[in-house]
């Protein structure tokens, strides 16, 4: 029967549910230093784009290579967003306890951070300079607005409504939370990346 062939949609969906264990597994691993959490999620979104075209994709060999690959520039992409959402905090801190005025200004940039702060790690994927990938995220996040709260929502929800409201489905969260969002994500990034390639 069609079901039970092996690119049937039933082996189809449980390979990609497979692979989506075993990438999330290989994420937090790969995040235990928390100064590898840069190269940790530009692999995985690599890996996330190139599933959504191949459900049969080798997931821990495609990984793996990824995140060797793009250690060095993954890992200062991720210190450098650590420090500036790190910095911006702290201003916002300040400013609610010492100058009212600037918190709302500085609280509107933390939401716009909050949006901007994925696209650093999807473009240092891809053959780009430090100031390429930064120029390329701000513009993204102007540029595809509506896809970039979208993602936002969806790490929330996964992320953290979820597990606080419903903390039945931890569970789950854990096993799948970090791969499954980057799953949902990519299929935003999809769009994203190919309006990229187009315009070069």
């Amino acid at each position: 029967m069609g079901i039970f062939k092996l690119d049937g949609f039933l082996f189809t969906t449980l390979n990609r549910i497979a692979n989506l264990f075993l990438l999330n597994c290989l994420f937090l691993l790969s995040c235990l230093p928390i100064v590898t959490l840069g190269a940790a999620l530009t692999a995985l979104y690599q890996v996330s784009l190139a599933s959504l075209a191949d459900p049969y994709a080798t997931v821990v060999t495609s990984y793996l290579t990824c995140f060797k690959q793009q250690w060095k520039k993954g890992t200062l992409v991720g210190l450098t967003m650590c420090l500036l959402n790190g910095s911006l905090c702290v201003l916002v801190y300040l400013a609610l306890h010492h100058l009212v005025a600037l918190s709302l200004p500085l609280f509107i940039v933390l939401a716009w951070l909050c949006l901007f702060n994925i696209y650093p790690f999807v473009f240092s994927g891809q053959s780009l300079t430090g100031k390429q990938i930064m120029r390329r995220s701000i513009y993204s996040t102007f540029r595809f607005l509506p896809e970039s709260i979208l993602m936002f929502s969806e790490a929330l929800l996964i992320g953290a409504i979820v597990p606080i409201f419903m903390p039945q489905l931890f569970p789950f969260v854990l096993l799948f939370g970090c791969s499954g969002v980057a799953c949902l994500q990519s299929m935003q990034l999809k769009k994203i990346v190919k309006a990229f390639a187009e315009m070069s």
